[in-house]
């Protein structure tokens, strides 16, 4: 029940973000609002390719690719008894990410919203959907390391 409330969470906290952004951005000069002076804004995007703007006009190939992964990821989560806790939490919070983008790719013809923009550093716009795959990504990344580790000492 864990597991389903991990993603149910994920998949809500990214679904309303996205709303939010839509609702309060799309009528500002630019779609933009400053959130911390300097290091984010929000600027309302939509973004056709894969992750982080990554092979723009991907189309139905990202709504595949996406599918793709939700189900990897559904796989692993029901068939793989011996994975790890910190594995486990990391697939579930990626699940839930890309359930979320694949849920805008669906209902918006293929596209997803994006809406953080880092100012620090020259990069992509993204959402909370791709925060919960990279994190889970990492998460499950660290997670097999130290399994190794530890197994190694």
């Amino acid at each position: 029940m864990r597991q389903v409330l991990t993603v149910a969470l994920v998949l809500l906290a990214d679904q309303l973000s996205k709303r939010w952004a839509i609702t309060a951005l799309s009528d500002l000069p630019s779609r933009t609002m400053p959130a911390v002076p300097g290091v984010i804004r929000f600027h309302l995007m939509y973004n056709t390719g894969a992750a982080f703007s990554l092979f723009h006009s991907a189309g139905a190939v990202a709504v595949l690719l996406s599918a793709v992964l939700v189900a990897v990821l559904l796989y692993l989560l029901c068939f793989r008894k011996d994975l790890l806790p910190f594995s486990r939490t990391g697939l579930l919070l990626a699940l839930g990410g890309g359930i979320g983008n694949l849920v805008d790719r669906i209902v918006q013809g293929g596209r997803v919203t994006d809406f953080i923009e880092p100012l620090f550093v020259r990069f992509a716009v993204f959402n909370l959907a791709d925060v919960a795959i990279v994190l889970g990504a990492a998460l499950t990344i660290l997670s097999l390391f130290k399994d190794q580790a530890e197994k190694d000492a």
